[in-house]
């Protein structure tokens, strides 16, 4: 399939998507790619370095949504082509994991938020990524927000440049969330 959501759409539970390298999407609305119903997929992205499949937002409110619960994503590198990119990632399925996907920045393109993970986001893990932000977004920026229970954020690789603000944060947790593991992690901000 041209799509990943081409893809997910033929997807029953436990399925595996495998990303060719080098395949690029834009994400240019909200939601403009929805993983949602099917439960237990997991999403593999192949090739090395910037080889690995790449998915590039292209409006300010363009967000890739996951509802589906079970679903983990990996190996796969994020970027903005538009400034000010509200959140790439709105994340509302319990048990999911971003294992390996990482954020360059290009060209000074900045989002505000990398992902939201909301209170029915249970057991969500952002997991193995390298995050790269060397411009300051104009607005403050909640880099990984997680606000459901049990949220694991280990092994990462986290490099921001964020507006001088209290309100600025890497990591931010809501008041739903509760039994938070936070790891192994490499933040410069």
């Amino acid at each position: 399939k041209a799509t990943l959501a081409q893809a997910f759409a033929l997807a029953v539970g436990n399925d595996r998507i495998h990303i060719a390298p080098g395949h690029s999407e834009t994400i240019s609305a909200a939601g403009g790619i929805t993983l949602a119903t099917t439960a237990g997929v997991t999403v593999l992205g192949y090739g090395n370095g910037n080889r690995r499949p790449l998915f590039t937002w292209a409006a300010t409110a363009a967000t890739f949504a996951v509802s589906a619960a079970d679903l983990a994503i990996s190996n796969v590198r994020c970027t903005c082509s538009v400034d000010e990119v509200v959140s790439l990632w709105n994340l509302t399925g319990s048990g999911l994991t971003l294992d390996r996907v990482d954020y360059v920045e290009t060209a000074a393109m900045t989002p505000i938020q990398f992902a939201t993970a909301s209170a029915a986001a249970t057991d969500f893990a952002l997991q193995n990524c390298r995050h790269n932000q060397m411009t300051a977004s104009a607005s403050n920026s909640q880099w990984v927000e997680f606000i459901g229970a049990r949220s694991y954020i280990v092994n990462n690789a986290i490099s921001l440049t964020q507006t001088s603000n209290s309100a600025s944060k890497v990591l931010s947790n809501g008041t739903a969330a509760a039994d938070i593991h936070v790891w192994g992690n490499r933040i410069f901000q």
